[in-house]
């Protein structure tokens, strides 16, 4: 009887500890000290991987380099509520059109506000482009304006990283010529911009089909056009894929 009354005693002790032993692993987890790593050593924390989840997509945090980090930590997603929304393909022009407009791209616009809004645009290419010539990536900007001078606009890919100073202005927006890699794979072309509270941004990428000049790129006014940003005209017409593009109020 005492051998049965010991072997009960050391089965509930065991259960003790293995429930001890839970509890202390969730409130290591509720505390935010679990952090995700990939295979670069970069760190994210919970809010941080949700948000590179929704904005480049579920398999880009394990390729993620401390520069990709960088770029992102204007947000300050730990501390402030960020905003994402996401189109894949479709047609700015022609909802039902199957001909113009690129499935094989992926943009998305991020918002995190705290006096100032800093916005984020990701054109993603979901496949490797063919055509790489001078695309165009920008916004309109409606009921607010620029906070800041800063406008920053880059192509990144396995050839590197490049950033375009190719920046046209206007009163209500403005675009950026970027030119793609001749031979990198995995091509993202993103842009950084600050914005005032209040009103709304539309942003566009616009993915050149045939091979075309920095000039000619710049061929553009802001209006409600291709991704409801550029409106292009002369040696720009017909150039672009007409590509829909994505808004958010800020």
């Amino acid at each position: 009887m005492k051998k049965r009354k010991l072997i009960i005693y050391m089965i509930m002790l065991a259960v003790g500890v293995m429930m001890s032993t839970t509890v202390q692993a969730k409130n290591i987890c509720e505390e935010g000290s679990t952090k995700y790593v990939n295979k670069n050593g970069v760190q994210l924390t919970e809010k941080e991987f949700q948000f590179v989840n929704e904005f480049y997509g579920d398999d880009f945090f394990e390729n993620m380099t401390q520069e990709n980090y960088d770029w992102i930590s204007g947000l300050n997603i730990n501390e402030n509520d960020v905003e994402v929304k996401t189109v894949i393909g479709g047609n700015s022009l022609n909802p039902l059109s199957t001909e113009v407009g690129n499935a094989n791209e992926r943009i998305s616009i991020a918002k995190s506000c705290h006096g100032i809004c800093a916005v984020f645009v990701n054109a993603r290419w979901l496949v490797n482009p063919v055509v790489r010539s001078y695309d165009v990536i920008g916004a309109r900007l409606v009921g607010t304006t620029k906070a800041t001078d800063m406008i920053i606009s880059s192509v990144t890919s396995t050839s590197g990283s490049e950033f375009s100073n190719d920046l046209k202005v206007s009163s209500n927006g403005f675009g950026a010529s970027v030119k793609l890699p001749t031979a990198g794979l995995n091509v993202v072309i993103e842009q950084r911009f600050d914005v005032n509270p209040g009103g709304t941004v539309y942003a566009s990428y616009q993915h050149a089909i045939k091979n075309t000049t920095l000039s000619a790129s710049q061929m553009f006014t802001i209006g409600a056009g291709y991704g409801g940003v550029f409106n292009f005209y002369s040696d720009a017409s017909g150039v672009y894929d007409a590509m829909s593009g994505v808004s958010i109020s800020v």
